[in-house]
């Protein structure tokens, strides 16, 4: 252990350049934070409390709340009032003498007649569906079945098929599959 004196002493001198000031240095901000919470804190906060936030709450009050609220009260308020009457009445008059008479006699027959249509088309296209689409449907897929089915199952039975065994049969031989 005699020998490893060499090497304690760069340690020693890095620990006190560098972590002596850094332990020194929180012990100061330590200080600065008592002092912060115990003396300034405080008061700053008594003295933002008294002169800003209570005068500018005190003149929004004044200035601003009350009177938008006697505003409110005393003229914008019934304003509106006659206002919503007004136009309520007047809806009432549009409703009974023009869009009820429109609907009644114009919009309403209309209407009737283009679902009418409407209906009449949907009851056609059924029709035509069931006496021509499926019948047709029907003879094709009898036809299909009648000429290219059996076509299929002959060419697969008689060439395809045993193509496919030759071919296998080759490569086994050629030890080309297993």
């Amino acid at each position: 252990m005699q020998n490893d004196h060499w090497l304690l002493w760069p340690i020693k001198a890095i620990a006190t350049l560098v972590v002596l000031p850094f332990r020194l240095l929180g012990l100061l901000f330590q200080g600065l934070e008592h002092i912060w919470d115990r003396w300034l804190r405080p008061p700053l906060a008594w003295l933002t409390y008294y002169l800003i936030v209570v005068p500018v709450s005190r003149l929004w009050r004044y200035l601003v709340a009350i009177p938008a609220a006697w505003l409110w009260r005393w003229v914008l308020g019934p304003v509106v009032h006659v206002v919503a009457r007004a136009l309520t009445a007047m809806a009432e008059v549009i409703i009974t003498y023009l869009l009820e008479p429109l609907w009644r006699w114009f919009l309403g027959p209309i209407t009737r007649a283009i679902v009418w249509f409407l209906k009449l088309g949907w009851d056609g296209t059924t029709w035509l569906w069931e006496t021509l689409v499926v019948p047709v449907g029907r003879a094709i897929a009898w036809l299909w079945n009648a000429t290219v089915v059996p076509v299929a199952r002959w060419l697969h039975r008689e060439i395809l098929h045993p193509v496919a065994e030759a071919v296998r049969a080759v490569l086994t031989a050629l030890g080309l599959r297993a």
